[in-house]
């Protein structure tokens, strides 16, 4: 029985109320603030697949977080939008709801307050209805491994999975586990931290976990994502065993690709399509040590090489800045046979560059002074760097002339 609080006992509630509610096409049911169904109208028994002859406490009603404070803060009997995860011993159903508080009831207990809910049955609404469940299985064929719906807690209402042994638990017992609990550590604090991340507003967020299966561990990819009904979560997981494989594998031969160049006494660099420099080694840094600051993965060519010159490093673009470097941006664009470099410190760089398959230059720089020396008669002069400034003196000036000749 079901009574508005009119005085210290109560004023019944006329039949004639329910027999409108009774009556509605609309779904309607009542609820108690600790989710438990006390009454419900015959379309809210069809729409839940309940037989006529049972008792409404046998269904329990559940709203997020979000719906159950925005009930609170209203007015009673203001509505609220949001939906409502009704469960039954056979059934449960997600219903958009519009509701609002009624105070001053009781329902054969101590409750001093009911929630009016009442189904949405409009056009707009199934059209909703139908587009939210095209996405999600769009976002299910977009993970096929494993999917899971989750209620906010985690608690697992409903999964599929490819392949069962990707499962972390049994198949049978997957069913209201929480994903946090089925998942081996680290993984289930991650995906605790996830559905906390969604808790505070996150649409979207990642974890990630392994399992030891006897062919070897598998890795998986996990999101989960917050449903437009603000009840339910999907958990979507990739086997990314393969993948990740590659990339450790392709990690480590980048690794022996440095180390290798490493050991190597020339200096090497390489830049992209896009004549960014890509990566080069600790020698091509010694060699143009001046412009250290520069050589960074991702700076350009003409900006590495304009720098150079502002700085003194090129002995032959004295006094001819503009025109060296366009006949050396022309030289590194169309690579052809090896030629020769000065460089202000007194050294000779030996420079080959050749073009990649994929349209990057590799450069190699060779330092070629000692030898150069020895053809010629010579000794090798050699010296700190000399800036642009330094060679207007005549003392700058001085060495400068030895090394050319």
């Amino acid at each position: 029985m079901i009574h508005a609080a009119g005085g210290a006992d109560g004023v019944e509630v006329g039949p004639s109320t329910f027999d409108l509610l009774a009556r509605l096409s609309a779904p309607v049911w009542l609820i108690a603030p600790r989710g438990q169904v006390v009454w419900l109208n015959a379309s809210a028994r069809s729409a839940l697949s309940l037989a006529e002859a049972a008792a409404p406490a046998t269904i329990a009603a559940v709203m997020s977080d979000d719906v159950a404070a925005a009930l609170t803060a209203v007015p009673a009997g203001r509505w609220v939008h949001g939906g409502v995860l009704f469960h039954t011993d056979t059934k449960e159903c997600l219903v958009p709801c519009r509701l609002f508080r009624l105070e001053g009831f009781a329902s054969g207990s101590d409750e001093r307050s009911l929630t009016f809910a009442e189904a949405l049955v409009d056009v707009a609404t199934r059209t909703e209805v139908l587009r939210l469940t095209e996405q999600l299985a769009a976002i299910s064929g977009a993970f096929p491994d494993v999917r899971l719906v989750l209620r906010r807690d985690g608690t697992i209402t409903d999964w599929t999975a490819a392949d069962i042994t990707d499962l972390p638990l049994p198949a049978a017992w997957i069913d209201g586990r929480r994903l946090q609990d089925i998942l081996p550590e680290p993984g289930g604090g991650e995906a605790a931290d996830a559905l906390r991340r969604l808790a505070h507003g996150s649409p979207v967020a990642q974890f990630g976990y392994t399992l030891d299966r006897a062919d070897g561990s598998r890795i998986f990819d996990g999101r989960v994502v917050a449903l437009p009904d603000a009840v339910r979560v999907m958990a979507i997981m990739r086997n990314v065993t393969d993948v990740s494989r590659a990339q450790t594998s392709a990690a480590q031969a980048h690794q022996r690709l440095l180390d290798a160049l490493e050991c190597i006494s020339e200096g090497f660099v390489l830049f992209d399509e896009d004549d960014r420099m890509v990566l080069c080694n600790n020698r091509f840094r010694d060699i143009y040590s001046a412009a250290m600051d520069m050589i960074t993965p991702g700076v350009q060519y003409e900006a590495l090489l304009r720098a150079g010159v502002a700085r003194g490093i090129f002995l032959d673009a004295r006094h001819r800045e503009e025109a060296w470097i366009a006949e050396r941006l022309r030289r590194h664009r169309e690579p052809g046979e090896p030629f020769e470099e000065r460089l202000s410190n007194g050294r000779w760089l030996r420079i080959e560059e050749r073009r990649t398959s994929d349209g990057g230059i590799v450069g190699i720089r060779t330092d070629i002074t000692t030898l150069r020396a020895r053809l010629t008669g010579g000794e090798p002069v050699t010296s700190g760097w000399v800036s642009v400034a330094d060679t207007e003196s005549d003392g700058a000036a001085a060495s400068i002339e030895v090394v050319r000749s």
